[in-house]
């Protein structure tokens, strides 16, 4: 007797470092999709049929569902993930039963493993146990069709994987599937867009930090502003994956720019400086550290103020992050003054020790200068850094990132 299909639930429903992951995707997925889209609206929904789905008001609806998933091995075809993975998309495939409205994918983070077949399975397929590595997953991500041996075991792990999950005989979707042959299961995993590698979280991010800079939705009120956007947005997303309704999960193209017009409010209408985007033409020369630096020219330096100094660099990385392109144009606008002051006050001859007075008193001067040079900068260019602290932690990162020395 046939009994009716029910899908198994597999919502994820955890906060960890993989729902970061799927955040992360949804996100630049449903920002890339806005790029892309002239007029209509664009909807997205997290945990609903699939880790993700998009799609986009029209005439049409072709809905995009995907998995994404970060794993720490390797990846095969007969890995337990992707097994689940392609009875997952069968399952959605069997719900809506119509080829050409669902666009699956699988985006996962994880190295590509070698296949090796049981000699088990390849006897089942009538194939010799000495049989050569197989390359299914392989040949998927690189979209190379499957041949008549890798069809058929492609089939054999994906109907022992379908009925370890529905083990009832007569389940009505098992029953279609056990009647397709090796060339209609090499087509439906064919039809899937496979993106598998080692994509860690911090690229994913930077691609939606990349994606909401060139957002339509984005505007020069914006600048220094997308970290606190893509927290918002990531946010958006998990509150409404919790909702039990379908219309309660969609973030749509109206929500995204509301988000923008929340951050668009800006206190001030000057436009970022532009010499952020002359910093790629500046190149480091020499590799010496800021304490290896100072020593060179100041032996005695104390260690105690050594030690100050490494601990004010690696704050001054830390607000790199924080003010991004500000800080990027202020560095540069920073570095010509370091530079011409210290072209101006040249050790002579070169090779002279001077006492570590000297050197603090060489520092604190390109710390006031630049200080000088952010004021007026101001008045033109919108900047948040203001304190002298920033920008002599800023300074000092010019000596330790090989940029300038006192020698």
């Amino acid at each position: 007797m046939s009994t009716a299909h029910v899908p198994i639930s597999r919502s994820a429903g955890d906060k960890t470092k993989g729902f970061r992951f799927q955040k992360l995707r949804a996100c630049t997925r449903l920002l890339h999709r806005l790029e892309l889209s002239a007029h209509s609206p664009v909807f997205c929904a997290m945990e609903f049929l699939e880790d993700s789905i998009i799609f986009e008001a029209g005439h049409t609806l072709e809905i995009e569902a995907e998995e994404n998933k970060i794993y720490t091995s390797a990846l095969t075809f007969q890995s337990p993930a992707i097994l689940n993975t392609i009875v997952a998309l069968l399952d959605l495939d069997g719900h809506y039963m119509h080829e050409g409205a669902l666009d699956l994918s699988v985006f996962a983070s994880a190295p590509i493993g070698n296949e090796h077949i049981s000699p088990e399975v390849l006897s089942e397929n009538g194939l010799p146990p000495s049989k050569k590595k197989f390359e299914i997953l392989a040949k998927l991500v690189e979209e190379r069709a499957l041949d008549l041996e890798e069809a058929a075991i492609a089939r054999h792990l994906i109907l022992r994987e379908f009925s370890k999950q529905y083990p009832d005989p007569g389940n009505r979707r098992l029953t279609q599937l056990s009647a397709w042959g090796p060339a209609d299961f090499a087509r439906f995993v064919e039809r899937i867009s496979w993106s598998i590698s080692t994509t860690s979280m911090e690229s994913l991010e930077e691609d939606a930090l990349r994606l909401i800079r060139s957002c339509k939705y984005f505007s020069y009120r914006h600048e220094g502003q997308e970290r606190y956007i893509l927290s918002e947005l990531l946010d958006l997303l998990e509150r409404r994956s919790h909702s039990t309704t379908m219309m309660g999960r969609l973030v749509g193209s109206d929500a995204v720019e509301l988000v923008f017009a929340q951050f668009g409010i800006a206190i001030t209408t000057k436009p970022v400086d532009p010499a952020h985007a002359c910093w790629g033409t500046v190149v480091a020369e020499d590799k010496r550290t800021v304490v290896e630096k100072l020593l060179a020219v100041a032996p005695d330096y104390s260690k105690k103020k050594l030690d100050r100094i490494q601990r004010a660099t690696s704050t001054a990385r830390y607000e790199a992050l924080q003010f991004e392109r500000e800080y990027v144009a202020l560095r540069h606008r920073v570095l010509l003054i370091c530079e011409e002051d210290l072209d101006a006050w040249k050790l002579t001859p070169p090779s002279s020790m001077i006492n570590p007075d000297e050197v603090d008193a060489v520092i604190e001067g390109l710390v006031s200068k630049s200080m000088k040079h952010l004021e007026s900068l101001s008045k033109t260019y919108h900047y948040r850094i203001q304190d002298e602290q920033t920008v002599r932690g800023l300074v000092l990162s010019l000596f330790d990132d090989c940029y300038v020395a006192l020698d």
